[in-house]
């Protein structure tokens, strides 16, 4: 898969073949964000035409987010899809969900797909190979909260709040995780891992954690598939949740 970033001008040209590209975004799926949050981004290309995008063709697309400045057109090239099939395109780590104000914000992300017609790289006019029929399926958007960036590095067990924010590193990871703890008193931690459906994947037992003192405590998620996982570390009354992005 070849991609690039280019500009966008409007320029006329003549389309060689009928396509119906439509898009869909299957990562993020998760509606609220920490600040400092990895945005993996994964979507679908369907292509609902008549003809079929082959490796010559070039798909430009844009991601928009309300809360952070609007990325560049950028390319995918390099992909045979059929009429009536649809490929899977994985951006990966494209940096992090941002909000260094004093509330929690409300965004809007979206991927969009870019006529050909309205391409320009390096100050030539992109080829034009195929016409986008229908536009109204070229854009996928949904809500999600950002929440306001705070002092959630460490998981201070020392009062009888019910609820903390863990702050969990590497993130996203592959194997192992870290969060900090400083606990009151000796006490026994477990840290349980659910999908984002809430259905428990995995639990893992710490055993009674020294007081007084700054831990860093160590979580194995090499089993787990790829994507998104709450994580919830309790010990006593008390209970911290974060959110870790797990990569292959």
């Amino acid at each position: 898969m070849l991609t690039g970033a280019v500009m966008i001008t409007a320029v006329g040209a003549f389309a060689q073949k009928n396509l119906d590209l439509a898009i869909t975004v299957t990562s993020p799926t998760a509606t609220t964000f920490n600040h400092g949050d990895a945005r993996i981004v994964k979507f679908n290309i369907m292509n609902n035409g008549p003809s079929a995008i082959t490796p010559t063709d070039t798909i430009y697309y844009r991601l928009i987010y309300s809360g952070a400045n609007t990325t560049a057109v950028s390319f995918l090239q390099g992909f045979n899809i059929a009429s009536g099939a649809t490929q899977a395109i994985d951006l990966g780590n494209v940096g992090t969900w941002q909000n260094t104000t004093n509330a929690d914000r409300l965004d809007t992300f979206c991927v969009r797909i870019i006529p050909q017609t309205s391409v320009n790289s390096n100050g030539r006019a992109a080829t034009v190979t195929y016409k986008d029929t229908v536009t109204s399926n070229n854009t996928f958007c949904y809500f999600l909260t950002v929440k306001k960036q705070g002092a959630v590095g460490i998981f201070e067990l020392n009062d009888n709040a019910t609820k903390e924010t863990l702050k969990i590193y590497p993130n996203p990871a592959t194997n192992e995780v870290k969060f900090d703890v400083m606990l009151e008193k000796p006490e026994t931690v477990t840290a349980i891992v659910r999908d984002i459906t809430g259905r428990k994947v995995m639990e893992q037992d710490f055993g009674k954690v020294q007081s007084g003192a700054l831990l860093s405590l160590q979580l194995n998620i090499a089993p787990l598939n790829a994507g998104m996982y709450i994580v919830e570390v309790m010990t006593g009354d008390k209970k911290a949740v974060g959110r870790v992005m797990k990569q292959d």
